[in-house]
């Protein structure tokens, strides 16, 4: 009898804890932006389509006539909502209704104002539709994100060039201690500096900070 009753106990603590694991997986799985697992974003090389990409990361959450933009969740949802906000304000049929739409969208937009972090990517596309650069910011704030981040990591593909190819491109690959991700080309004002047979260090900085890395020239 005490084993039956033993028993019932313990099945009763495991459904109790599969329960909690559930409803904090639930929690869990609902909050994190899967779009943004940098495993995901390094999957998307230099030269890749739009529609690798968007079969990838989904639709974007904005564009612009040169790249796509997206947003963690709790930014895009108000987004979203700001924009269906504002059709139906272009299309209220009185100035009340149009009012009480317009303080809607203040308050969303004042919200965004006061999210201190979130994440955020930026996909640049050459004229024809290819990846040129990948920018991924894991702590990206309201007040614009272009701070100076910890370098976790600096890699130059190829490495090693011949002195003869002058239309060599040079993919660098910066990843940051705070999570964020940057892949682009170097420029050719960086690349000038490799002006010698041998190891050539390379200096350059950005939004994010200064860089240096060594490019061999054979």
């Amino acid at each position: 009898m005490w084993i039956g009753t033993h028993k019932l106990v313990l099945s009763g603590v495991t459904v109790g804890l599969a329960a909690v694991i559930a409803i904090t997986s639930g929690c869990f799985f609902g909050t994190y932006d899967f779009r943004f697992s940098l495993g995901k974003i390094k999957s998307i090389e230099l030269g890749t389509d739009r529609a690798r990409v968007e079969a990838v990361f989904g639709e974007p959450d904005m564009t612009d006539s040169a790249g796509y933009y997206y947003y963690e969740k709790k930014v895009s949802k108000r987004l979203d909502e700001i924009e269906e906000l504002t059709e139906k304000m272009l299309n209220s049929s009185s100035m009340s209704e149009a009012a009480k739409y317009d303080v809607e969208i203040a308050k969303l937009r004042q919200e965004l104002t006061e999210i201190e972090h979130y994440k955020f990517m930026y996909i640049l596309f050459t004229s024809d539709g290819k990846v040129q650069r990948v920018s991924y910011n894991a702590k990206y704030g309201a007040s614009g994100g272009s701070f100076s981040k910890e370098v976790k990591s600096v890699t130059l593909s190829p490495s090693r060039i011949s002195i003869s190819d002058i239309n060599v491109k040079v993919v660098c690959q910066i990843e940051y201690k705070d999570g964020s991700y940057c892949i682009d080309y170097l420029s050719a004002s960086v690349l000038s500096q490799a002006t010698s047979i041998g190891a050539n260090t390379l200096v350059w900085r950005n939004g994010w900070g200064e860089y240096s890395a060594t490019l061999w020239v054979e």
